[in-house]
C-alpha cells in the first residue's frame, strides 16, 4: 500500500503552523521534509507528520496541536478531497 502524501492546507490545519514556520522548521531539521510531487507541488508523508505530532505533543514543545493524532487520518481524507489542485 502506498503512503499518503498530505498537502499544505492539511498540514496547516493539523499542526496550526504557518507556511513560513513549517519551511523554517524543515530547514532547521525540526520538522519532516516535504516531498516534491510535481514542479510546483509538494506534500508530506502522513506517517512522518503523525510521528512529529506524537513527539511534539508529548514533549509539549510546540503546544497542543489543533487536532489530536487520532483525527489526522480523517482530516487528511477530508482535507485532501477539498484541496486538490492547491
Amino acid at each position: 500500500m502506498q503512503e499518503k502524501l498530505l498537502r499544505f492546507p492539511t498540514i496547516r490545519e493539523v499542526t496550526g503552523l504557518s507556511r513560513t514556520t513549517i519551511w523554517r522548521k524543515e530547514r532547521d531539521g525540526t520538522f519532516p521534509r516535504h516531498k516534491k510531487i510535481s514542479a510546483q507541488c509538494v506534500g508530506w508523508l502522513n506517517s512522518e507528520i503523525m510521528t512529529w505530532l506524537q513527539n511534539h505533543h508529548s514533549a509539549n514543545t510546540v503546544g497542543t496541536p489543533h487536532l489530536s493524532v487520532e483525527q489526522v487520518a480523517s482530516v487528511a481524507t477530508m482535507g485532501e478531497k477539498n484541496h486538490v489542485g492547491q
